[in-house]
């Protein structure tokens, strides 16, 4: 979890030094990770806020609380 730190704090970085589009890109390939390890929406979170993202990391939770719901409702 140590390199997924340090990969958002680059990416926060990228967003506050003027390069918005490049650090939103590498935002969302994380993104799919939010299904697959809890620890990573802790993370993601923070770094989107951080990054004065809020409204991103909230949409993005609740997308990823509902993928989740729908595998637990329709597995396989």
């Amino acid at each position: 979890m140590a390199r997924f730190t340090l990969q958002s704090g680059h990416i926060q970085l990228l967003t506050q030094v003027g390069r918005a589009e490049e650090g939103m890109a590498e935002f969302a390939a994380l993104r799919p990770r939010l299904v697959e390890d809890p620890m990573v929406a802790e993370y993601l979170t923070d770094a989107l806020t951080a990054a004065a993202l809020p409204e991103v990391a909230e949409l993005w939770l609740n997308e990823a609380a509902d993928m989740f719901i729908d595998q637990l409702a329709f597995p396989g």
